[in-house]
């Protein structure tokens, strides 16, 4: 089987997060900076929205930690006004994970809900901490994947934001 192409919507979350680390002067994109700009994207809003997240004090939540977390130097040559952050292993991992859900489900597009239920293999970070701590799980988002289309990119609710 083929490699599922990337969703539009999700490569400009991934970029957002790694620029969103570097504003914040975080050396690093972790998988707390690719959940808050997956807290932006409308399909992945919509699944969390449809698990019984409240997404607006969620997102709020990441911000203020992520706010909070000490900025990092930049490394040796590395420009201080550098665009993107690197992702970490993690970051990595979990979009790899992603694309491998959708290809053994068949699908042919990866989108930010699939991204969002990867995270759970990283069950040790702050990000899935979250998550859970605003009372979703993995199977209430793979639920939603299944069930309510927002992982093909029609957010079941008008203006997910």
């Amino acid at each position: 089987m083929s490699t599922p192409t990337r969703r539009p919507e999700l490569e400009i979350t991934l970029r957002l997060a790694k620029m969103d680390a570097a504003r914040r002067g975080h050396g690093l994109a972790g998988l707390e900076h690719l959940l808050f700009a997956l807290l932006h994207e409308d399909p992945a809003v919509a699944v969390l929205r449809g698990a019984g997240a409240d997404v607006d004090r969620l997102r709020g939540r990441v911000d203020r930690w992520l706010d909070e977390e000490e900025a990092s130097p930049p490394a040796d040559g590395d420009e201080a006004d550098e665009v993107e952050a690197a992702p970490t292993l993690a970051f990595r991992r979990v979009v790899r994970e992603a694309v491998l859900q959708v290809i053994r489900s068949g699908r042919g597009e990866v989108g930010g809900p699939h991204v969002l239920a990867a995270l759970w293999d990283e069950a040790d970070s702050f990000a899935v901490h979250f998550l859970e701590e605003a009372g979703v799980t993995r199977v209430a988002v793979l639920r939603e994947i299944s069930h309510g289309g927002a992982a093909d990119g029609a957010a079941r609710t008008g203006g997910a934001r």
